[in-house]
């Protein structure tokens, strides 16, 4: 195997290359590689310039490089080509993709040709930029814009078709006014309820984090009224057993949580979905069970992240904005609480929140079926 060229014997540009974080590949005047700095070898895996040769050679075993945008249809051979001939390349990206499990990387590559005093071409330098963070960060701002727009174009639409009806002039019942009334209350509330995540994703990004109102509070009580809730929308879908249970926190954020997993656990299962209210050993469980699609494997580690939406583009997705479980972990987390998910052996997902007890269970549990609401 060939050692490293002349070119990198210059210690001044070894030293500069090996003192930064990027990427470094020099490639000599016939376009072979003859030089790579530690930080390359990091993220290849590579662990000598001689099986980083033989890697390359074979086309990569470690790590898959992904094309993104930039020279498409240019082969990286031609890009090294293109700065032998004097040309600068950038804003090139790759997307690194490890096979033994790393997170996936996105580089910003930056191709130009190394000149000698006396303006000769005698190489070329392939600097690799990180741009994760920053295309990650694009790619959330372009999904806010869009789903955003989608999500409030909805009760928009339903707002002014409603009003149009009672501002037509049209002589209405009584009984059909009142319908508009209430088509327009809950299309302001959905845009209400928008707007509020919102407000809290900003509070969290800005540093102020989720303000709480904490008292001792019954956790029952709160699931199962959020239940009976939902239950007058969706009659016969929901099971609920549960044990009376005291907690301290704030009852209108633990009840945002409840909603948003059990309005999750409904939007993505046709079947009955269960919801647990149980004590153990000082700690309060509420557990939301499902028999849907469930979470696909590679999407389940980011679940909890703003804006992610793990159906996104799926036949299964039910839209969003893909926030609720993002500010349910952020409450919980204030709380000194956790929440988090399994997925099912058979299908779909049992989603679990404890918060710390304050008062020994009452009595055992009482089943029953959502729409008796008894208790609620």
């Amino acid at each position: 195997m060939s050692k490293p060229r002349p070119l990198c014997c210059d210690l001044d540009l070894r030293s500069t290359l090996e003192a930064t974080d990027d990427l470094a590949f020099v490639f000599d005047t016939s376009g072979q590689l003859i030089f790579l700095n530690q930080s390359a070898m990091h993220m290849f895996g590579w662990s000598s310039f001689e099986e980083a040769l033989e890697d390359i050679a074979g086309q990569g075993r470690k790590v898959r490089v992904i094309r993104v945008y930039g020279h498409e249809v240019a082969k990286p051979l031609d890009l090294i080509r293109q700065a032998l001939a004097g040309e600068k390349v950038i804003e090139d990206l790759e997307r690194l993709e490890p096979v033994d499990g790393r997170p996936h990387v996105t580089l910003r590559l930056t191709i130009r040709p190394i000149v000698n005093a006396s303006g000769a071409i005698i190489g070329v330098l392939k600097i690799g930029h990180d741009v994760t963070f920053e295309r990650e960060l694009a790619n959330l701002k372009e999904d806010f814009v869009r789903v955003t727009s989608h999500e409030l174009r909805t009760p928009a639409a339903i707002l002014r078709l409603a009003a149009y009806r009672l501002l037509s002039g049209e002589t209405l019942p009584p009984d059909e006014v009142r319908k508009r009334a209430e088509t327009i209350d809950r299309a302001t509330r959905r845009i209400e309820a928008i707007s509020i995540k919102l407000a809290d994703i900003a509070s969290i990004a800005y540093g102020d984090g989720i303000k709480l109102d904490v008292v001792e509070t019954s956790i029952d009580a709160i699931v199962a009224d959020v239940v009976a809730g939902f239950d007058e929308r969706e009659p016969g879908r929901i099971q609920l057993s549960c044990v009376p249970a005291s907690v301290r926190g704030d009852a209108k954020r633990l009840r945002q949580v409840v909603s948003s997993v059990l309005d999750n656990a409904l939007r993505y299962s046709t079947d009955a979905v269960e919801v647990v209210v149980r004590a153990n050993d000082g700690l309060v469980e509420v557990a939301v069970v499902d028999h849907g699609v469930g979470i696909p494997p590679d999407k389940r580690a980011r679940l909890f992240e703003s804006f992610y939406r793990a159906h996104n583009g799926e036949t299964s997705d039910r839209g969003g904005l893909g926030t609720s479980l993002y500010l349910a972990d952020q409450i919980m987390r204030v709380h000194h609480g956790r929440i988090w998910f399994e997925p099912n052996s058979d299908a779909g997902s049992t989603f679990h929140i404890t918060l710390r007890a304050t008062a020994p269970v009452g009595s055992p549990p009482k089943s029953r079926h959502a729409s008796r609401k008894t208790g609620t």
